[in-house]
């Protein structure tokens, strides 16, 4: 499978026929080279459940999706009454807010800094985290603490914080490969407290019920942070050294005093087989935003394959991908919701099948004053939503095609359309239309097959379109 890479105007980049967000803050001079860059190879890998049969880790993952939808819908609609929306304030830091460029050792996988007087400028890296793809998520791997140690978190394109599971545990899920990240044993660990501008960040938008008030700003930040599904992290918020290797595996980036989440408490189904969560939203506490550039890029190759998945970060990642695959990066500009901050959103103009375009309006898809519409980004729903009535045409269209080809059976998975016995020849590929950009879809991403069953990997939703 080759991966199209492409980029979005205001910047933005696909790939591999789903979506690759490049967020870059700046980009190459004419006859410049391509700047220090990192990446995180992303894998498939059965975490939920790995002794369950095919249709069983299906059903399980689509639930999660729907759930999550759900849970997204509903918070969308609890911001719009509220007045105003939701804001983030500006000019939150962590630490320093610096990177240091390392060299690796290969022999003993170490991470060296640079002499301060050798030290290359900031402008033009990137680094990266390694991914492995799971059933309807992806796990990227990052190294947190002195000395470093593995973190294998659930890429989340639709959340801010950053956060594993912690020592001492109050109530912690079974990690089956890695043991619980143990603060006591960096040295460079370090909690942070109330008065701290991220916790208060943080707290605004998680825990009315924090122990945090004016008449106590020294003591740890305690907060719980929920998810889509329902599923929460309780603990405190915290400060650790963050490694980042290089996509070449010569050299690697340490952040210092990077802030994550310690979670004592960790409840949910969709965490099983992660050490935690990787936020890589629009607020002040993502990794993206932590990071000297706030740009990245993911190419997620099908759930169908062992080839990895990449997750780059840093400036110029967009152009990585590119010299990379050979490909031409197509570009469309990334919205901001006032209701809902954290999200990526698109401007999807249109939809065509096989070539020819579908009787949708683009009004259809568009973001409007109420906080309702356009087309979110996120990498935590297993497929890909539309606004119902654009859904409703899709689905005509494809069962039309497929009338006489193949025979219609009942719901399964909790997907709406299914078939049997089908010719794979006839399934159709669907593009989306983006401002300026387009990405075709093939059948083999936009069907999902178990055993002699084909199910659209869609599903409808009133407020918004998801783009996994």
């Amino acid at each position: 499978m080759c991966c199209e890479s492409w980029s979005l105007k205001a910047n933005w980049v696909l790939a591999c026929y789903l979506l690759v967000l490049c967020w870059p803050i700046s980009s190459l001079a004419a006859g410049s080279t391509l700047g220090k860059i990192a990446v995180v190879a992303l894998q498939h890998r059965d975490f939920d459940a790995p002794n369950l049969a095919l249709e069983e880790r299906l059903v399980l993952a689509v639930r999660r999706s729907h759930a999550r939808k759900a849970r997204l819908e509903g918070t969308l609609n609890k911001a719009r009454g509220e007045e105003g929306g939701v804001s983030f304030s500006g000019g939150a830091k962590v630490g320093d807010g610096t990177a240091k460029l390392v060299g690796l050792k290969a022999e003993t996988g170490e991470c060296r800094a640079h002499n301060e007087t050798g030290a290359k400028s900031r402008a033009g890296e990137a680094y990266a985290a390694e991914v492995e793809a799971v059933d309807g998520a992806f796990l990227a791997s990052v190294l947190i603490g002195t000395p470093p140690v593995r973190m294998r978190a659930i890429l989340d394109t639709g959340s801010d914080l950053v956060w594993q599971q912690c020592m001492p545990c109050r109530s912690c899920y079974l990690q089956p490969d890695l043991p619980i990240f143990d603060p006591s044993l960096s040295s460079s660990f370090k909690k942070a407290t109330c008065s701290h501008t991220l916790c208060q960040q943080l707290l605004r938008s998680s825990s009315p019920s924090s122990p945090c008030s004016p008449s106590s700003p020294n003591v740890s930040c305690s907060f719980t942070y929920t998810y889509g599904d329902n599923s929460f992290t309780s603990g405190e918020l915290a400060f650790d050294t963050l490694t980042l290797l290089h996509p070449r595996g010569q050299e690697c980036v340490q952040v210092k005093e990077f802030a994550f989440g310690c979670g004592y408490a960790n409840h949910g189904a969709s965490f099983t087989g992660a050490d935690g969560i990787l936020g890589m939203g629009q607020g002040p506490l993502s990794l993206a935003s932590q990071l000297p550039s706030h740009s990245f890029s993911y190419c997620l190759t099908s759930l169908t394959t062992s080839r990895p998945s990449y997750l780059l970060l840093g400036d110029h990642a967009t152009d990585f991908l590119q010299t990379e695959k050979g490909s031409q990066v197509q570009v469309t500009s990334i919205l901001t919701n006032k209701f809902m901050p954290t999200f990526y959103y698109l401007n999807l103009t249109g939809m065509s099948m096989d070539g020819v375009h579908l009787d949708i309006s683009a009004k259809t898809f568009s973001l409007k004053s109420n906080g309702s519409g356009g087309m979110i980004v996120d990498s935590g729903t297993t497929i890909t939503y539309l606004q119902e009535h654009g859904y409703q045409v899709v689905l005509r269209a494809i069962q039309s095609k497929l009338s006489g080809q193949s025979q219609k059976v009942q719901s399964m998975f909790g997907l709406d359309l299914c078939f049997r016995s089908l010719n794979e020849s006839m399934l159709p590929n669907l593009t989306f239309h983006f401002d300026g950009a387009t990405m075709e879809v093939p059948s083999t991403s936009l069907f999902i097959q178990a055993t002699s069953i084909y199910c659209l990997a869609l599903g409808g939703s009133h407020d918004f379109s998801i783009l996994e």
